[in-house]
């Protein structure tokens, strides 16, 4: 999935075209392509003399360089490669990322830099402000840095959670800040309706990036910053990305009030706040415009049912042409303009090979994972890994709506509490969005497959110690296929403890739990069976 891009690879500095005949057969790269300040500057340069428009930051144009059509114009853009992550065969490349680093420089690698071996907190640290000092010297935007883990034994003891290694941790540098004046503020509604308050400022460059929009989060934030249109304030951009506003400079000697609306700017519905929260939403859900237009445009992302050439600036001209009002009015709309209800034709930038790749993307995407097609409804507090915790709970789609329009809250399900089940059950007893989904259901086909591999459906296993055939990350891939949700910890509800070479105390627990543990050559046999 996604955009072939190899080619353009080929012309990338920093990414070999052959690798050393010495390296192992089974190998995996991981890294960063990248534009050097120099090369950005110079591009820049050359896109306002031919009255192009200009790149706002390097991130933004080796983007857009890395995914040309045309390789030759990647080429000509510059652009750079460094790697963070070799996978491969440990005999080889050593047992530390020092060493690896070492042997990679040996092959004549382009290794990030500085970087450094360090052995206490002191060193780390001191490295920490040394590269922040210098920072403006490097020909490369970054951050912050990153401390790892040298020994590759160490990083396999301390696992990864589903969203980061614990053997890995960014040390962010302070946010780069400017001072500016609010010119406006206005009021965003997004898709849970949540109403957040955006200030528009006066146009001030920050680490390259004009910046001329800031978030205010919430009413609570207005508050204690004691902010009034006029101010003048200092702002900054969050881990160098989202700008937001830090302090007041100078008050304003004609200062506006900031008035936070009561009645939603999209739908004009009575907003409201629920106790325990902060923010104050409008619950109009299935009649306020922006909410639907944010739905929807979730419902298409990548994550969800991934309709490429269908994002929320093409939603929006749907909507507003009145062609796309649901989720059912997507799977419909190659139909409806056959038959001449509709002219997508007539619609400005929707030419006729736009379309169909249109209509081939939302056919493509009608065939959806059962994880992904429960993420795509946008209920709220359900991301990603809740999303994949109820898949793998429930046989079917049918079911999965039985359990929570008809029971009461309980604590069969790890790791769905009482908010997240609440806001599940209040979104199916809501009787126009069952009959959007019943009617969703007739159009889209949910894959069920990963639910028939039943073989570990909804157990817990743990990892410890090492295995000379297979990674951790390798074992812990095959049993997630299986139905398995892996688990860093022992407790009476593990199923297994999968045991290597070297176990830590994981094992002397299990024993005392009575979990069932199964040794190497049973967990290969075990991985090698499905």
């Amino acid at each position: 999935k996604g955009e072939n891009i190899t080619r353009n690879l080929e012309h990338i500095e920093g990414i070999k075209k052959k690798l050393p005949k010495e390296f192992p057969k089974d190998l995996e790269i991981r890294g960063e392509i990248f534009m050097k300040k120099n090369i950005f500057a110079e591009l820049n340069k050359s896109r306002k003399l031919k009255g192009l428009p200009l790149f706002s930051t390097p991130r933004n144009a080796a983007a857009g360089s890395a995914r040309q059509l045309n390789p030759d114009i990647t080429k000509s853009r510059k652009l750079s490669f460094y790697g963070y992550t070799l996978i491969g065969d440990e005999s080889f490349f050593g047992d530390s990322l020092n060493n690896i680093r070492q042997l990679l420089l040996k092959y004549n690698f382009l290794l990030n830099k500085p970087s450094q071996l360090c052995n206490s907190l002191e060193e780390m640290l001191d490295f920490y402000n040394k590269v922040n000092n210098s920072r403006s010297s490097l020909n490369y935007d970054i951050d912050g840095i990153v401390y790892k883990i040298d020994s590759i034994k160490e990083q396999k003891v301390l696992g990864e959670t589903s969203r980061w290694p614990r053997w890995a941790l960014a040390h962010k540098f302070p946010a780069e800040n400017a001072i500016t004046t609010i010119k406006n503020v206005t009021f965003q509604v997004g898709r849970t309706g949540s109403i957040t308050p955006v200030a528009t400022l006066k146009s001030v460059v920050i680490g390259g990036v004009k910046i001329n929009r800031a978030t205010l989060h919430n009413k609570d934030e207005i508050n204690r910053l004691n902010l009034l249109i006029g101010d003048t304030v200092s702002i900054q951009r969050a881990g160098d990305v989202i700008p937001k506003i830090t302090s007041v400079i100078k008050k304003a000697d004609n200062p506006k009030e900031i008035k936070f609306p009561l009645f939603c700017p999209s739908c004009n519905s009575k907003l409201k706040k629920n106790e325990g929260e902060v923010a104050v939403r409008c619950v109009n859900h299935n009649k306020c415009k922006e909410q639907i237009i944010n739905g929807l445009s979730h419902f298409v992302s990548r994550n969800a049912f991934d309709i490429s050439g269908l994002g929320e600036r093409q939603i929006r001209i749907f909507w507003e042409k009145n062609l796309i009002r649901n989720f059912c009015d997507i799977f419909t709309l190659e139909d409806r303009n056959k038959q001449n209800r509709l002219n997508i034709e007539d619609i400005e930038g929707f030419g006729q090979k736009s379309i169909l790749n249109l209509y081939r993307s939302i056919n493509l995407s009608k065939s959806i994972s059962f994880e992904r097609f429960i993420y795509s409804l946008g209920i709220r507090h359900v991301g990603q890994g809740i999303a994949l915790i109820l898949s793998r709970k429930f046989k079917n789609i049918e079911k999965f709506i039985n359990y929570f329009y008809n029971c009461k809250y309980s604590e069969d399900i790890d790791g769905i509490g009482y908010i997240i089940f609440l806001s599940i059950k209040k979104y199916l007893e809501d009787n126009s969005n069952l009959l959007k989904l019943n009617n969703l259901l007739k159009l889209v086909n949910i894959n069920y497959d990963n639910l028939k591999r039943k073989k570990l459906s909804n157990k817990k296993i743990v990892i410890t110690g090492t295995f000379k055939n297979y990674t951790r990350k390798i074992i812990e891939k095959k049993l997630i296929a299986m139905g398995a949700s892996i688990s860093s910890n022992i407790s009476f509800r593990t199923d297994f403890l999968l045991c290597g070479d070297n176990p830590g105390s994981k094992l002397d627990k299990a024993k005392i739990l009575e979990v069932k543990i199964l040794f190497i050559k049973e967990v290969e046999d075990f991985i090698k069976s499905d």
